[in-house]
């Protein structure tokens, strides 16, 4: 099955109750993604730095840490894993440059654990102000 996919994002509603990530989660990239999969009528995911990939409606807390480099290794497992569960055969991700220093990891997380899985990736660069 093919999914859409971005990352989280730093800004989050701090409400005490869990929330579907795409209430959590404040970012207009995230609501631009999120449209698009109901227009190409397909699942849509978010990479979470904490959680690994989530569905968008996945319940969460909040929370405030991103992926740093460092922890990539520790989290491919975990994406491999959610890949394999999922039944993921193709990702569309959107995201901005991996030349920004705070989306590479993700992208690293991401490409490898695909490759493990033989799962292809397209990307599509968004926008910078969303």
């Amino acid at each position: 099955m093919e999914y859409i996919c971005t990352t989280c994002s730093k800004n989050k509603r701090k409400d005490k109750i869990l929330l579907p990530a795409t209430q959590r989660y404040i970012s207009k990239r995230i609501k631009f993604v999120f449209n698009e999969s109901r227009k190409l009528n397909k699942p849509f995911i978010i990479l979470s730095g904490r959680y690994g990939l989530i569905d968008s409606e996945f319940k969460i807390p909040w929370y405030d840490q991103k992926l740093i480099p460092e922890n990539v290794e520790l989290l491919i497992p975990i994406v491999t894993k959610q890949l394999r569960e999922k039944e993921v055969s193709k990702i569309m991700f959107y995201g901005k440059p991996r030349t920004i220093p705070d989306w590479k990891p993700y992208y690293d997380a991401l490409e490898q654990s695909c490759n493990q899985l033989g799962i292809s990736i397209t990307y599509k660069q968004v926008e910078e102000n969303l």
